[in-house]
């Protein structure tokens, strides 16, 4: 029998006791109720077997349901058909399980109309539905909030913080071949003095989208600065992936056009260091990125350097 729910259902005082010593159910105290309920006086209940008040037409097979349940797990919960003393019928909830005193066995049991039973579950099923649609809401709202502290604010990939985590956190485990590229948007400084910050941003938001779109969902692709980009490459199968991707993201930077930039090209300068070494550190890793992409940006700008990281 469930607790709760004899909680949340149970009539106060709506219970009595059936002993079951004799093979009979019998009602061996008095319930006011449940007299009540069939029009008679709680001492005409006390001392009869429960079959005694049952209708005969449905009593053997409603009883012999509610023996099978007490003999597989000591509890029962079943409709019971009931007679008032005027021979009208009321169907019945009878839930209990048995218990031992001094050797004796009795059944606890509660009585319950199925009506009101009825009344008070479909009362508790839809509780149960504006919880499941509240938590629903709140689960939504937590994965919002969530998505929210992990992304850029204007690029929506992810952020400084969030690409830094997630990047240390695959490093410290992983024993496979990466890379990590570092990417700077060449002269971005002449673009926002010339052009203005709402063109500059238009700048950082296709570049952050041109960037995502080369690689894989499960790599890590966020803005780690005002003009700098970086990429997580995981399980690389050798280093000619990493440079066929960095030079399409010098492609892809010098495809782009923007209003208010006339025919003005973009280029930017990559840094991808690469390395095989099981739980490198991230902030090696970003040193040596961050070192070949001012070589490529010393050397003019709108290619990338590729260096091995042990």
């Amino acid at each position: 029998m469930d607790e709760r729910f004899l909680r949340e259902v149970m009539h106060p005082g709506f219970g009595s006791y059936c002993h079951s010593a004799d093979g009979e159910l019998r009602l061996t105290e008095s319930c006011e109720d449940l007299a009540d309920l069939l029009g008679m006086l709680p001492s005409e209940l006390e001392g009869k077997s429960l079959s005694f008040f049952l209708d005969p037409k449905s009593a053997g097979a409603e009883l012999k349901c509610l023996r099978q349940q007490i003999d597989a797990d000591g509890s029962t919960e079943v409709i019971l058909t009931f007679l008032r003393k005027d021979g009208s019928p009321v169907r019945v909830l009878a839930g209990g399980r048995l218990e031992d005193s001094c050797g004796v066995q009795s059944l606890k049991c509660f009585f319950m109309t199925a009506d009101k039973t009825a009344g008070r579950i479909a009362r508790l099923q839809n509780e149960l539905e504006l919880y499941k649609k509240k938590l629903s809401q709140y689960e939504s709202r937590i994965v919002v909030l969530q998505t929210r502290a992990e992304q850029d604010s204007l690029t929506g990939i992810f952020n400084s913080d969030t690409t830094k985590n997630l990047s240390k956190a695959y490093l410290s485990e992983s024993g496979y071949r990466c890379a990590l590229l570092i990417i700077d948007v060449d002269d971005f400084k002449h673009i926002n003095d010339r052009y203005g910050h709402m063109v500059g941003d238009k700048v950082m938001i296709g570049a952050a989208n041109a960037i995502k779109k080369l690689f894989r969902s499960n790599d890590v692709v966020g803005r780690v600065g005002g003009d700098e980009f970086l990429v997580l490459m995981k399980d690389i199968p050798d280093t000619g992936i990493v440079a066929t991707r960095c030079g399409q993201i010098i492609e892809a930077f010098n495809k782009m056009r923007f209003d208010g930039m006339g025919n003005e090209s973009i280029s930017c300068s990559v840094g991808a260091a690469v390395s095989d070494v099981i739980g490198i550190s991230y902030d090696k890793m970003f040193l040596c990125a961050d070192m070949a992409m001012y070589r490529a940006k010393n050397a003019g700008g709108g290619r990338y350097v590729i260096e091995e990281c042990k």
